[in-house]
Order: structure tokens, then sequence, then C-alpha cells
């Protein structure tokens, strides 16, 4: 019960966002993808190769792998790194199905693999029953060196956070608030 493996078609869900999430829709049709989990007591890990439409005759895939922790049943961290390859032709990549893989490590220094990496990190904390606070915050690309023209376009990240209470003054009712940036 540890170990899962799908091969099929599934939703793919990351994070708590209830109205956006930062990686894939809340709303989007459901993915063919081979999905590995390993959960623990603590610790889980996801590995995720997806397949997207094609689109101008390129073949369009997602990497990706998450690790979570819950570093105490009320805190849970995870983290998570995708890669986007499309490619003229159809094909995988196999040093991206490697969940221990540093995607954008293989991206910059491996041979010819030209790929768009992102991650995540996300929080979720529930200090006490009936009460949820989340947030995530997404990087795609950071400019860290300043030198070319290239380097001087604008960071790409994101920021989702979000609470939820429950059964504050009536039984069973629910309530929230999230912001996305």
């Amino acid at each position: 019960d540890r170990v899962r493996l799908l091969l099929g078609r599934d939703f793919i869900r990351f994070g708590m966002g209830k109205t956006g999430n930062l990686l894939f829709s809340p709303v989007s049709r459901p993915f063919d993808q081979i999905r590995f989990q390993w959960v623990g007591d603590r610790f889980s890990i996801n590995s995720y190769l997806i397949q997207l439409d094609n689109s101008d005759n390129f073949y369009r895939h997602v990497y990706a792998h998450r690790f979570s922790l819950a570093v105490t049943p009320l805190l849970v961290f995870s983290l998570t790194e995708t890669a986007l390859v499309s490619r003229s032709g159809n094909g995988v990549e196999l040093a991206l199905l490697n969940p221990l893989q540093i995607y954008h490590a293989e991206q910059m220094n491996g041979p010819d693999l030209t790929a768009n990496t992102l991650g995540t990190i996300e929080i979720v904390w529930r200090p006490r029953p009936g009460l949820l606070a989340f947030g995530e915050f997404l990087l795609d690309d950071y400019q860290f060196d300043k030198e070319i023209p290239g380097d001087l376009e604008p960071n790409e990240i994101g920021g989702l956070i979000g609470i939820e209470m429950a059964d504050l003054i009536i039984d069973n009712s629910q309530a929230g608030l999230e912001l996305v940036a």
C-alpha cells in the first residue's frame, strides 16, 4: 500500500489552492500519464511523466517530481520541480524519469536537453481543528546573471496564500480566503 503506480488518464492536482493552483489548473482535463508514488509515514515521493496535447507538430511532455515531508501531523512542507519538454519527434527523456534527478541541473549540464524547468515550495499548516493555512511559491525564471541582454528580462515568479475555516458559527459551514499573485 506504500507504493502506487498509475498508467492511464487522471487529474493532476498539486497544492491546496481552491480557486487556482500555480502549476496545474484545478479545472484542466485529465492527462495521460505514468505516475509513481511512494508514501511513507512522514515522507512521500511522487514522480510523473505527463503527455500534453501536441502543438504545431511538437510533441510535449511534462516531467514532475514532488517531495513532501510532514514535519508534524499539523505541518507539511512540499517541493515540486517540473520540466516541460517540446520536441519535433516523440520520445521520452530517460534522465528525467529519475525521481531523484534535479531537472534544472540536468537541463543546464546534460547533453542537448531543451526544457523549461519550474519549481514550487509549499507549506500547509493546521494549527487547530477546523483551521487550515497554506502557501505556495513558484519560481519559473530568475535572472542570476545580468551580463547579456537575455539576462535582463524580468523574473517569472508567483505566489499563493490561503486560509480555510470550518464550523465557525454554523455547524458544517466552511469559509475561505485565497490570494494569488
